[in-house]
Protein backbone atom coordinates (compact mmCIF):
# COMPACT_ATOMS: atom_id res chain seq x y z
CA UNK A 1 0.00 0.00 0.00
CA UNK A 2 1.28 3.46 -0.89
CA UNK A 3 1.72 5.62 2.20
CA UNK A 4 0.18 9.08 2.47
CA UNK A 5 3.65 10.64 2.57
CA UNK A 6 4.70 8.87 -0.61
CA UNK A 7 1.49 9.90 -2.32
CA UNK A 8 1.96 13.54 -1.31
CA UNK A 9 5.53 13.50 -2.58
CA UNK A 10 4.36 12.05 -5.88
CA UNK A 11 1.76 14.79 -6.19
CA UNK A 12 4.40 17.44 -5.53
CA UNK A 13 6.68 15.94 -8.17
CA UNK A 14 3.85 15.86 -10.70
CA UNK A 15 2.96 19.46 -9.91
CA UNK A 16 6.58 20.47 -10.43
CA UNK A 17 6.77 18.62 -13.73
CA UNK A 18 3.54 20.26 -14.90
CA UNK A 19 4.91 23.65 -13.97
CA UNK A 20 8.20 23.09 -15.76
CA UNK A 21 6.78 22.11 -19.13
CA UNK A 22 4.40 24.04 -21.35
CA UNK A 23 3.17 21.09 -23.36
CA UNK A 24 4.12 22.79 -26.61
CA UNK A 25 1.76 25.71 -26.07
CA UNK A 26 2.66 29.11 -27.43
CA UNK A 27 3.11 32.23 -25.31
CA UNK A 28 -0.24 33.60 -26.48
CA UNK A 29 -2.03 30.34 -25.63
CA UNK A 30 -0.45 30.25 -22.19
CA UNK A 31 -1.32 33.90 -21.61
CA UNK A 32 -4.95 33.30 -22.59
CA UNK A 33 -5.09 30.41 -20.14
CA UNK A 34 -3.44 32.47 -17.40
CA UNK A 35 -5.88 35.34 -17.89
CA UNK A 36 -8.82 32.93 -17.81
CA UNK A 37 -7.50 31.36 -14.61
CA UNK A 38 -6.97 34.84 -13.14
CA UNK A 39 -10.53 35.92 -13.92
CA UNK A 40 -11.90 32.72 -12.41
CA UNK A 41 -9.87 33.19 -9.22
CA UNK A 42 -7.59 30.21 -9.89
CA UNK A 43 -4.41 31.97 -8.77
CA UNK A 44 -2.14 28.93 -8.53
CA UNK A 45 -3.00 27.78 -12.06
CA UNK A 46 -2.48 31.30 -13.42
CA UNK A 47 0.95 31.53 -11.78
CA UNK A 48 1.99 28.20 -13.30
CA UNK A 49 1.01 29.36 -16.80
CA UNK A 50 2.80 32.68 -16.38
CA UNK A 51 5.98 30.98 -15.18
CA UNK A 52 5.83 28.72 -18.21
CA UNK A 53 5.68 31.81 -20.42
CA UNK A 54 8.73 33.28 -18.68
CA UNK A 55 10.61 30.03 -19.21
CA UNK A 56 10.06 30.53 -22.94
CA UNK A 57 10.59 34.28 -22.90
CA UNK A 58 11.96 35.99 -19.74
CA UNK A 59 11.35 39.39 -21.36
CA UNK A 60 7.58 38.98 -21.67
CA UNK A 61 6.45 42.14 -19.88
CA UNK A 62 2.76 41.22 -19.92
CA UNK A 63 3.47 37.96 -18.10
CA UNK A 64 5.66 39.70 -15.55
CA UNK A 65 3.06 42.43 -15.00
CA UNK A 66 0.24 39.95 -14.38
CA UNK A 67 2.48 37.75 -12.23
CA UNK A 68 3.37 40.78 -10.12
CA UNK A 69 -0.33 41.60 -9.71
CA UNK A 70 -1.02 38.06 -8.53
CA UNK A 71 1.82 38.14 -6.01
CA UNK A 72 0.61 41.51 -4.75
CA UNK A 73 -2.94 40.20 -4.32
CA UNK A 74 -1.55 37.20 -2.46
CA UNK A 75 0.49 39.40 -0.11
CA UNK A 76 3.87 38.17 -1.40
CA UNK A 77 5.43 41.64 -1.61
CA UNK A 78 9.01 40.55 -2.28
CA UNK A 79 8.03 38.53 -5.35
CA UNK A 80 5.60 41.26 -6.44
CA UNK A 81 8.38 43.85 -6.34
CA UNK A 82 10.64 41.69 -8.50
CA UNK A 83 8.03 41.08 -11.19
CA UNK A 84 6.47 44.57 -11.27
CA UNK A 85 9.84 46.34 -11.33
CA UNK A 86 10.99 44.10 -14.18
CA UNK A 87 7.72 44.65 -16.08
CA UNK A 88 8.11 48.42 -15.71
CA UNK A 89 11.71 48.28 -16.94
CA UNK A 90 10.51 46.30 -19.98
CA UNK A 91 7.99 49.01 -20.87
CA UNK A 92 4.76 47.84 -19.25
CA UNK A 93 1.92 50.36 -19.06
CA UNK A 94 2.81 52.80 -16.23
CA UNK A 95 -0.87 53.39 -15.50
CA UNK A 96 -1.16 49.72 -14.51
CA UNK A 97 2.23 48.98 -13.00
CA UNK A 98 3.17 52.15 -11.10
CA UNK A 99 0.29 52.24 -8.55
CA UNK A 100 0.90 48.58 -7.76
CA UNK A 101 4.64 49.07 -7.47
CA UNK A 102 4.02 52.05 -5.20
CA UNK A 103 1.92 49.89 -2.85
CA UNK A 104 4.63 47.24 -2.81
CA UNK A 105 7.34 49.77 -1.98
CA UNK A 106 5.14 51.22 0.77
CA UNK A 107 4.56 47.78 2.25
CA UNK A 108 8.28 46.98 2.17
CA UNK A 109 9.24 50.35 3.64
CA UNK A 110 11.19 51.36 0.53
CA UNK A 111 10.24 55.02 0.74
CA UNK A 112 13.03 56.36 -1.47
CA UNK A 113 12.00 54.03 -4.29
CA UNK A 114 8.36 55.00 -3.80
CA UNK A 115 9.09 58.73 -3.96
CA UNK A 116 11.18 58.23 -7.09
CA UNK A 117 8.25 56.84 -9.07
CA UNK A 118 6.97 59.40 -11.60
CA UNK A 119 3.31 60.39 -11.73
CA UNK A 120 3.34 63.17 -14.34
CA UNK A 121 1.21 62.30 -17.35
CA UNK A 122 -0.67 59.49 -15.61
CA UNK A 123 -4.49 59.30 -15.72
CA UNK A 124 -6.11 61.09 -12.74
CA UNK A 125 -7.15 57.94 -10.88
CA UNK A 126 -3.71 56.37 -11.31
CA UNK A 127 -1.93 59.55 -10.23
CA UNK A 128 -4.23 59.78 -7.20
CA UNK A 129 -3.36 56.23 -6.14
CA UNK A 130 0.34 56.98 -6.45
CA UNK A 131 -0.04 60.21 -4.46
CA UNK A 132 -2.02 58.39 -1.76
CA UNK A 133 0.85 55.91 -1.34
CA UNK A 134 3.25 58.81 -0.98
CA UNK A 135 0.88 60.34 1.54
CA UNK A 136 0.86 57.13 3.57
CA UNK A 137 4.65 57.15 3.53
CA UNK A 138 4.60 60.69 4.95
CA UNK A 139 2.20 59.52 7.68
CA UNK A 140 4.57 56.68 8.58
CA UNK A 141 7.42 59.18 8.81
CA UNK A 142 5.36 61.46 11.04
CA UNK A 143 5.17 64.23 8.45
CA UNK A 144 1.43 64.82 8.81
CA UNK A 145 1.50 68.23 7.14
CA UNK A 146 3.22 66.75 4.08
CA UNK A 147 0.70 63.90 4.07
CA UNK A 148 -2.21 66.34 4.13
CA UNK A 149 -0.89 68.21 1.09
CA UNK A 150 -0.45 65.00 -0.90
CA UNK A 151 -3.87 63.65 0.06
CA UNK A 152 -5.57 66.94 -0.81
CA UNK A 153 -4.02 66.70 -4.26
CA UNK A 154 -5.05 63.05 -4.55
CA UNK A 155 -8.62 63.87 -3.46
CA UNK A 156 -8.89 66.56 -6.11
CA UNK A 157 -7.93 64.00 -8.75
CA UNK A 158 -10.04 61.04 -7.57
CA UNK A 159 -12.19 61.71 -4.49
CA UNK A 160 -13.84 58.26 -4.56
CA UNK A 161 -10.64 56.24 -4.97
CA UNK A 162 -10.46 53.43 -2.42
CA UNK A 163 -6.77 54.08 -1.87
CA UNK A 164 -7.32 57.81 -1.34
CA UNK A 165 -10.13 57.18 1.16
CA UNK A 166 -8.02 54.65 3.02
CA UNK A 167 -5.02 56.96 3.20
CA UNK A 168 -7.28 59.66 4.65
CA UNK A 169 -8.50 57.14 7.23
CA UNK A 170 -4.91 56.49 8.26
CA UNK A 171 -4.33 60.20 8.66
CA UNK A 172 -7.47 60.45 10.81
CA UNK A 173 -6.12 57.65 13.01
CA UNK A 174 -2.87 59.53 13.56
CA UNK A 175 -4.92 62.56 14.63
CA UNK A 176 -6.88 60.18 16.92
CA UNK A 177 -10.09 61.02 15.05
CA UNK A 178 -11.29 57.42 15.32
CA UNK A 179 -14.98 57.98 14.38
CA UNK A 180 -13.85 59.71 11.17
CA UNK A 181 -11.51 56.80 10.42
CA UNK A 182 -14.30 54.26 10.99
CA UNK A 183 -16.56 56.18 8.61
CA UNK A 184 -13.93 56.31 5.87
CA UNK A 185 -13.11 52.60 6.25
CA UNK A 186 -16.83 51.78 6.08
CA UNK A 187 -17.11 53.81 2.87
CA UNK A 188 -14.30 51.73 1.37
CA UNK A 189 -15.74 48.38 2.47
CA UNK A 190 -19.16 49.33 1.12
CA UNK A 191 -17.52 49.64 -2.29
CA UNK A 192 -15.40 46.50 -1.90
CA UNK A 193 -15.94 44.25 1.13
CA UNK A 194 -12.90 42.17 0.16
CA UNK A 195 -10.48 45.12 0.05
CA UNK A 196 -7.60 43.74 2.10
CA UNK A 197 -5.93 47.07 3.04
CA UNK A 198 -9.24 48.31 4.50
CA UNK A 199 -9.76 45.11 6.52
CA UNK A 200 -6.20 45.40 7.80
CA UNK A 201 -6.67 49.01 8.83
CA UNK A 202 -9.96 48.12 10.51
CA UNK A 203 -8.06 45.56 12.58
CA UNK A 204 -5.42 48.15 13.47
CA UNK A 205 -8.08 50.66 14.48
CA UNK A 206 -9.93 48.15 16.65
CA UNK A 207 -6.66 47.21 18.34
CA UNK A 208 -5.92 50.87 19.09
CA UNK A 209 -9.40 51.30 20.54
CA UNK A 210 -8.89 48.32 22.84
CA UNK A 211 -11.12 45.91 20.94
CA UNK A 212 -8.82 42.93 20.26
CA UNK A 213 -11.71 40.55 19.50
CA UNK A 214 -12.87 42.76 16.63
CA UNK A 215 -9.26 43.15 15.54
CA UNK A 216 -8.83 39.37 15.31
CA UNK A 217 -11.98 39.15 13.18
CA UNK A 218 -10.81 41.87 10.77
CA UNK A 219 -7.30 40.45 10.47
CA UNK A 220 -8.77 37.00 9.89
CA UNK A 221 -10.82 38.22 6.94
CA UNK A 222 -7.73 39.88 5.48
CA UNK A 223 -5.62 36.74 5.95
CA UNK A 224 -8.21 34.69 4.06
CA UNK A 225 -7.54 36.99 1.10
CA UNK A 226 -3.76 37.22 1.59
CA UNK A 227 -2.63 34.03 3.34
CA UNK A 228 1.06 34.74 2.66
CA UNK A 229 1.03 38.20 4.23
CA UNK A 230 3.40 37.85 7.18
CA UNK A 231 2.58 41.27 8.62
CA UNK A 232 -1.09 40.31 8.95
CA UNK A 233 -0.23 37.12 10.77
CA UNK A 234 1.99 39.03 13.20
CA UNK A 235 -0.86 41.45 13.90
CA UNK A 236 -3.40 38.68 14.44
CA UNK A 237 -0.98 36.74 16.65
CA UNK A 238 -0.57 39.71 18.99
CA UNK A 239 -4.31 40.41 19.00
CA UNK A 240 -4.91 36.76 19.93
CA UNK A 241 -2.37 37.07 22.74
CA UNK A 242 -4.30 40.09 24.03
CA UNK A 243 -7.50 38.03 24.35
CA UNK A 244 -5.73 34.97 25.72
CA UNK A 245 -6.04 32.83 22.58
CA UNK A 246 -2.51 31.50 22.87
CA UNK A 247 -3.04 28.36 20.78
CA UNK A 248 -4.26 30.50 17.86
CA UNK A 249 -1.29 32.84 18.27
CA UNK A 250 1.08 29.88 18.24
CA UNK A 251 -0.53 28.60 15.03
CA UNK A 252 0.14 31.93 13.35
CA UNK A 253 3.72 31.83 14.62
CA UNK A 254 4.19 28.37 13.11
CA UNK A 255 2.90 29.62 9.74
CA UNK A 256 5.13 32.70 10.03
CA UNK A 257 8.11 30.40 10.45
CA UNK A 258 7.19 28.70 7.17
CA UNK A 259 6.68 32.03 5.39
CA UNK A 260 9.64 33.96 6.80
CA UNK A 261 11.99 31.34 8.09
CA UNK A 262 13.38 31.40 11.61
CA UNK A 263 13.42 35.17 11.92
CA UNK A 264 13.71 36.86 15.33
CA UNK A 265 10.19 38.28 15.08
CA UNK A 266 8.77 34.76 14.88
CA UNK A 267 10.64 33.83 18.05
CA UNK A 268 9.24 36.91 19.76
CA UNK A 269 5.69 35.67 19.19
CA UNK A 270 6.66 32.18 20.38
CA UNK A 271 8.41 33.63 23.42
CA UNK A 272 5.33 35.57 24.48
CA UNK A 273 3.11 32.51 23.98
CA UNK A 274 5.48 30.25 25.97
CA UNK A 275 5.61 32.80 28.79
CA UNK A 276 1.82 33.04 28.98
CA UNK A 277 1.62 29.25 29.07
CA UNK A 278 4.07 29.14 31.99
CA UNK A 279 6.80 27.56 29.85
CA UNK A 280 9.48 29.91 31.16
CA UNK A 281 12.55 28.02 29.94
CA UNK A 282 11.23 27.88 26.37
CA UNK A 283 10.12 31.51 26.61
CA UNK A 284 13.57 32.67 27.69
CA UNK A 285 15.25 30.77 24.84
CA UNK A 286 12.87 32.18 22.22
CA UNK A 287 13.06 35.75 23.51
CA UNK A 288 16.86 35.62 23.57
CA UNK A 289 16.81 34.89 19.84
CA UNK A 290 14.21 37.62 19.28
CA UNK A 291 16.47 40.14 21.05
CA UNK A 292 18.80 40.02 18.03
CA UNK A 293 16.26 42.05 16.05
CA UNK A 294 14.77 44.52 18.51
CA UNK A 295 12.13 46.60 16.77
CA UNK A 296 11.91 44.18 13.85
CA UNK A 297 8.44 42.93 14.71
CA UNK A 298 5.09 44.61 15.20
CA UNK A 299 4.26 46.15 18.55
CA UNK A 300 1.98 43.97 20.60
Amino acid sequence: MISDITLRRACLILAFLCASCSGGQSESELMSRAQKNFQEGETAAAIISLKQILQQNPENMQARSLLGQLFLADGDMVSAEKELAKAYSLGADPAIVLPQLARVYLSLGKIAELEALPFDGLPPVTAAELLSSRGEAKIAEGDLAGAELLLEEATDLAPDSLYVLLAKAKLAIFYEEYPVAHELISDVLEQDEAFTPALTLLGDLNRLEGNPDEAVTAYGKAIELQPKNGSLRFKRAFANIRIGSYDEAQQDAALLAKLLGEQPGVYYVLGVVHHQNGEFKEALAALEIARRDEGGYPES
